[in-house]
């Protein structure tokens, strides 16, 4: 009291009294002790009655029954005992428009404002049910007429908005208008009556929760009205007629979120697995049409090399132009490769004794040229004469007649380096390879005459997958074999001619998808302008052909490219829309059976390939047969592989031009959906942003995010949660930006880890990228981050009475972190300071978890020492800290105009770049990132793995009522309990101990080692019982285990 009278503005307008208890004190001037004077007390009661004195400084003695006058303002430095103390306090604030004021302290655990406003609530509805009786007939007369009146009805729906249900509505609204909210923020509406003095009449200002925009989050209601319960209801009206025409609720008046079908999860619920497509459209047709048009053919080089040694080269000729180069491996056995190259033919190509086919003569030569060098080994699946083959051969060689007797042959003299196929009077449809002359003895104790040693020439037309290396399979391509010279001939077509026909039908396949990728870059994706025609081939190619490439790796970068476009897309095309909404229709853009619709209406479906090619039916390409019947076929395909090459071609449009030329895909296989150019998007996000123009107070903030902001309240929203209490219209809370951000983050490190040398695979890719992204480890990089900041304090030491003595100016550092700066409420900061004491124990361990490497001998599936999974589950952060990252991250891609090189920056500031790093080069191998349940997974084998999970209480024990809880899990591997562990921060911690301490029992037993043989995570299925990782409960936003 006495420092209010000693304030002079304070004292100008108020005139100050006192008033406590019946404890007593010595008198003394200028001293709070007066207070306790009865008659001063007494004196000062009667003032404040008399209104001689405006404010009153009291202990709690005032709720008793003690007369005062009906206050403007009452304001309690404690918390309410009771309901009744509640009651008293709440009751002194009985003037019109008065307000009743409690100040909580931010770390009192027991602080439930929502509980007394509750009750309020409630007391003051029986109060007018049990005291205003009289005033219940004019009431309900003006409830009819506005319930009659106030009316908004959509013509094209009969949609009805009245007084009577604006209130629930707008209930439902707020709920479901965000994904990712925590016990600490409330998404009710704020209701704010107030009743006017001179005519007694009330208004109602509703205030919707921090993620709707400033814009339509504060609304009045249209007119007063005679009771608190109308106007109430008028402001519930105004407000949601205003979302309508805002678009944030459809014409059937309910959240858009009701236009999205299925819930987030069950994306697939209406569409079918397996679908009916068209079959691969087959190239030749189309070049047979050509052929028979006489249109204009076009050559290209082959060349066959074997142990980087040249062999052959041959000129093979198309009526259409093959543009770009290719190689590839040709398993002549398990010991032989050759590597083809295909080049277009220029200039510069050899073309000694070449004939080029602009005469109906030179065409003729080369149609038998083509035709004798397919048929020595093709000739059973040849008709005699048939010459009109689409591919044709150069340069043309003079062979007089097919074969020889061997002993002519031989006895000629001629060159055996050329020497071509031997066949075997007795082995008809066989073919051989010379390999040397018998031995005499040999001879005569076989055959008793001259005889040839000869390999057998393989039969099988499938030179492009290696040759599986088990026992007996390829022994009749290897074993030596003897024949006597009478018994057999030798083609007069080189070796070498034959070996480029049996790998003829291989080439021509590479050839047939070289084409075929050509024809989808020319037409569906004209426009993209992909340079590398190997990509699109790549991103056709499903597992199921077998290719030596497939669309797995381009269809996790194109993922990644899509959802970062999507989710800018949407940001900016719905400036006021909540992130729940957001979220929803990013998901409708990108979930499978958008994409697979699209893929249909593009007649990608034709271009998809998913049979193996085995050449057990190979025939040559026959003008004749092929345009006879070139109807396409039809298939069953998952609907799956369609929304994967969907991504796969984004994907390669991103390795081969970057962003923006994923973004040119992405426009062309989604024609049907909005795409605005990225200079529109960033325009269209600018004027919503409100000058908060310089504030020193963001200097450190933007210090530790390595940016100069040109537009602060990107920064401050960044930091803004949405449990920040008093927002009305100053900005929005974080959950747009953590919306962006998130898809930022993926921009950044799936490219990193897709081009990373050691070309990972796509099961690999979503491991390393799974570690590095999950809520548990951002939140740990977030209280990791920090930078030094240098303070100053002023000390007076004019107290040591020192001749001149005065202020000292004293300095220290302390260490800023990033989430310093969060602004949130009471119980979110708690939570914070609560995290950061566990981070203080554990991140020395965890950090030290990323540099250990794997020792010499040390099996990786075994090694404990990995990705720190167990540690992260501990430390157990809450979700908001890494939902900081990622809307600073979010903000600072706005600002800068969307200069990914400053994103990257931040994210290599806070450490994630150099995780990666220790991550992906942990010494010769990589690190183990899979969590102790999936390794558990694959030590078991096919046995079956059930975690079985109990909580004890711990009472009396810890912070809170309810003291602290232990969660435990045992582990069961076909049905015996091998390991049992407990954890402190979440069931999903008991769990990965368990993990752990089950693998090093299992260690100890004998295993089966063939059942731990996997290829991938995703290569079987294994058999898993019991409960799943809780992540929900962890607080990530990732299942990463």
């Amino acid at each position: 009291m006495q420092l209010l009278r000693n304030s002079q503005n304070i004292a100008a307008n108020f005139n100050i009294g006192g008033f406590v208890g019946t404890s007593s004190y010595a008198n003394r001037k200028s001293s709070v002790a007066d207070l306790t004077e009865a008659k001063v007390y007494q004196q000062d009661l009667e003032a404040f009655r008399k209104g001689e004195k405006n404010l009153i400084v009291a202990t709690n003695v005032l709720e008793e029954g003690i007369d005062v006058p009906a206050c403007n303002h009452v304001i309690c430095f404690d918390m309410p005992k009771n309901l009744t103390s509640f009651v008293q306090g709440r009751g002194r604030a009985r003037q019109k428009g008065s307000k009743y004021f409690l100040f909580i302290p931010e770390d009192d655990m027991r602080a439930d404002t929502a509980k007394w406003q509750r009750q309020e609530e409630q007391m003051k509805l029986a109060y007018m049910d049990d005291t205003r009786s009289h005033e219940a007939a004019s009431d309900l007369t003006e409830n009819d007429e506005a319930l009659g009146k106030r009316v908004y009805k959509i013509e094209s729906t009969g949609a009805l908005l009245t007084l009577d249900n604006a209130k629930a509505h707008l209930y439902h609204f707020c709920a479901g208008s965000t994904l990712h909210v925590g016990s600490a923020v409330d998404v009710r509406p704020e209701f704010s009556p107030t009743r006017g003095e001179g005519d007694n009449l009330w208004a109602c200002t509703v205030t919707l929760p921090a993620f709707v925009h400033p814009e339509i989050r504060t609304v009045t209601s249209a007119k007063s009205w005679k009771t608190e319960e109308v106007a109430i209801k008028d402001a519930a009206f105004e407000a949601y007629v205003g979302l309508h025409k805002a678009g944030l609720v459809n014409n059937n008046l309910l959240p858009l979120a009701h236009d999205y079908g299925p819930e987030l999860g069950q994306d697939h619920i209406d569409q079918p697995s397996i679908i009916t497509v068209s079959e691969p459209r087959s190239i030749w047709p189309n070049l047979a049409q050509r052929r028979e048009s006489n249109q204009a053919l076009h050559p290209c080089v082959i060349g066959l090399t074997c142990d980087s040694v040249e062999e052959f080269s041959v000129n093979i000729w198309l009526p259409t132009e093959l543009r770009g180069n290719q190689t590839f491996p040709l398993y002549w056995n398990e010991h032989t490769v050759y590597e083809c190259r295909i080049l277009p033919r220029t200039s510069d190509c050899p073309s000694d004794h070449d004939v080029y086919p602009q005469s109906e003569d030179g065409i003729h030569r080369l149609q038998r040229h083509t035709f004798a060098v397919l048929r020595s080994v093709h000739g059973n699946r040849m008709p005699d004469e048939q010459l009109d083959l689409v591919p044709l051969l150069s340069p043309p060689l003079d062979i007089s007649k097919g074969n020889v007797p061997a002993k002519s042959y031989f006895e000629e003299g001629r060159d055996l380096l050329n020497c071509g196929l031997v066949r075997v009077k007795s082995q008809a449809g066989r073919a051989y390879v010379f390999q040397r002359f018998a031995e005499q003895e040999t001879v005569s104790s076989v055959y008793g005459e001259p005889s040839i040693i000869v390999t057998p020439f393989p039969k099988r037309r499938d030179f492009l997958h290696p040759v599986e290396q088990r026992q007996g399979v390829n022994a009749a391509y290897t074993t030596e074999q003897a024949f006597p010279l009478s018994d057999c001939t030798i083609d007069t077509l080189p070796l070498k001619h034959s070996i480029f026909a049996a790998f003829l039908p291989s080439i021509l396949h590479r050839i047939e998808v070289q084409l075929l990728a050509q024809e989808l870059q020319e037409t569906l994706l004209a426009d993209v302008g992909i340079r590398e025609n190997a990509l699109i081939s790549e991103a056709i190619s499903s597992p199921a052909a077998r290719d030596s490439a497939d669309y797995n790796r381009l269809e996790y970068l194109g993922d990644a490219m899509l959802k970062f476009c999507t989710n800018f897309q949407v940001t900016a095309q719905h400036p006021t829309w909540p992130e729940g909404y957001l979220s929803l229709e990013k998901c409708r853009i990108v979930c499978n059976p958008t994409l697979t619709k699209a893929a249909l209406n593009a007649g990608l479906d034709k271009y998809v390939l998913t049979k193996p090619f085995t050449g057990s039916k190979w025939r040559p390409p026959y003008i004749s047969e092929l345009l006879r019947d070139n109807r396409l076929g039809a298939r069953e395909l998952s609907s799956k592989v369609l929304a994967d090459v969907m991504e796969a071609l984004i994907g390669a449009a991103m390795v081969d031009g970057g962003l923006t030329k994923a973004y040119k895909c992405i426009q062309a296989l989604l024609p049907n959906e909005t795409w605005y150019y990225e200079g529109v998007m960033f325009d269209t996000l600018s004027p919503s942003l409100t000058h908060l123009g310089n504030h020193s107070s963001l200097d450190m903030l933007e210090h530790l995010v390595g940016h100069k902001f040109r537009h602060k309240a990107l920064l401050v929203e960044a930091i803004t949660h949405a449990s920040l209490p008093f927002q009305r219209n100053e900005g929005m809370s974080y959950e747009r930006l953590e919306f962006l951000g998130d898809a930022v983050l993926d921009l950044i490190i799936v490219p990193k880890l897709f081009a990373h040398p050691r070309k990972l695979r796509h099961w690999e890719l979503h491991s390393v990228h799974e570690a590095l992204v999950n809520g548990l480890f951002l939140g740990f990089c977030c209280m990791s981050y920090g930078a030094s900041q240098d303070q100053y304090s002023v000390i007076n030491t004019a107290e040591q009475k020192q001749q001149e003595a005065g202020p000292e100016i004293h300095s220290f550092t302390r260490k800023v972190h990033l989430h310093d700066f969060l602004r949130a409420g009471g119980e979110v900061m708690r939570a914070k300071r609560h995290a950061f004491q566990a981070y203080q124990q554990l991140h020395s361990t965890i950090d030290s978890a990323f540099t250990r490497t794997l020792g010499e001998g040390e099996n990786k599936l075994e090694k404990e020492g990995a990705y720190p999974w167990t540690h992260l589950l501990a430390l157990n952060p809450p979700k908001f800290l890494s939902d900081i990252i990622e809307s600073v991250l979010g903000a600072l891609y706005l600002d800068t105009g969307g200069d990914v090189t400053k994103c990257e920056a931040f994210v290599a500031n806070i450490g994630i770049l150099d995780y990666m790093s220790r991550i992906l080069d942990d010494g010769n191998m990589m690190m183990e990132v899979k969590s102790p349940k999936e390794r558990l997974g694959i030590a078991a084998g096919n046995a079956v793995v059930k975690y079985v999970n109990s909580t004890v209480q711990l009472d009396g024990e810890g912070s809170g009522e309810m003291g602290r809880r232990m969660f435990h899990c045992a582990v069961e591997v076909d049905g015996k309990t091998v390991a049992a562990e407990s954890g402190e921060a979440s069931r999903a911690e008991a769990e990965s101990r368990a993990a752990l301490a089950a693998m090093k029992a299992l260690r100890k037993q004998p295993v089966d080692r063939a059942t731990m043989e996997v290829d991938s995570v995703g290569s079987r299925k294994r058999k898993l019982a019991g409960s799943e990782m809780d992540w929900e409960e962890a607080d990530s936003d990732e299942n990463a285990v």
